[in-house]
């Protein structure tokens, strides 16, 4: 099939990039899709990685970007929506912007996250606010809720509801979102939420009120902390938890780089990356090899 590959990298920074290379050279039909929001390009000016001197964090990054591609591996600038674990199968989708792609293994290196939330909601945390469509969706069947965001996470989140909420309110500055079955676009700003216990309503910068059951929260796009809340990965400190073989706690998905903490820097990265490719291709391998012993 075109769109299934043996593993799938989330992210094109040094992490992402190295993993992808590593991987390619081990046999493994890769794909990196990359959402090109890494932090490493504001960087000006990078004297301090091992044989490169002078040179920016967007250059550093276009150069890997180059160099494994040049070694023929798929490589799509997208931003991920979706990330959904596929138990019969043992396999996982990644839906992007660009498509829907199917693997055996899925590495994370999206950068340093934590979760993306109002000021105002803070009070409202552990009630009816949420950050996960697919975990949460359920308890809000034939209710009205609201979704907050402005891009492609958020109107995923809203597809991800409308077959079980009665009716969704985007809120939204974006004036070009797709038809999605119950959902009402709100072009207005949030001031406020209010609710003795939970949140009851929105509160717009104009004085209107909207009631809802409960609100959503997808700003930006998705991050390594939006990925692990859907597949119940754990996280300490906003950072994702790995065993010394860069896997997560659940099988077949790994991380590196600043999404797993510690040394912040390039450095890391490239390595966290070649670990993480390696034990991914090494898994993929060990799958494969208890999988043709089973037939």
């Amino acid at each position: 099939m075109e769109n299934l590959f043996d593993i799938i990298v989330i992210g094109g920074g040094p992490a992402g990039i190295s993993a992808g290379i590593y991987a390619h050279r081990a046999g493994m039909n890769v794909l990196v899709i990359d959402g090109r929001d890494s932090t490493l390009k504001q960087a000006k000016k990078i004297d301090n990685y091992y044989g490169v001197f002078n040179i920016s964090g967007e250059e550093l990054i276009q150069k890997g970007i180059d160099q494994y591609v040049e070694l023929g591996g798929a490589y799509k600038e997208a931003k991920v929506v979706s990330v959904k674990q596929n138990f019969e199968s043992k396999t996982f989708t990644v839906k992007a912007t660009c498509g829907e792609y199917c693997s055996k293994a899925v590495i994370l290196c999206t950068g340093t996250s934590k979760k993306k939330t109002l000021p105002q909601l803070e009070k409202y945390e552990g009630t009816n606010v949420s950050y996960c469509a697919v975990c949460d969706g359920f308890f809000y069947r034939g209710l009205k809720v609201a979704v907050i965001g402005d891009g492609d996470f958020a109107f995923n989140e809203c597809e991800e509801l409308s077959s079980v909420a009665n009716q969704i309110y985007l809120i939204t500055e974006n004036k070009n979102v797709p038809n999605i079955k119950n959902v009402q676009v709100v072009q207005k700003k949030v001031a406020d939420f209010v609710g003795e216990n939970k949140v009851e309503g929105v509160v717009f910068e104009d004085s209107s009120r909207l009631n809802v059951d409960g609100v959503f929260v997808a700003l930006g796009t998705m991050s390594s902390f939006d990925i692990a809340k859907r597949l119940g990965i754990l996280m300490k400190n906003n950072f994702v938890l790995v065993d010394k073989n860069y896997m997560t706690n659940i099988a077949g998905v790994f991380a590196g780089g600043d999404a797993i903490g510690g040394l912040l820097q390039v450095s890391k990265a490239v390595s966290d990356g070649a670990n993480a490719g390696l034990e991914a291709t090494r898994y993929i391998k060990v799958m494969e090899h208890y999988g043709r012993e089973g037939n």
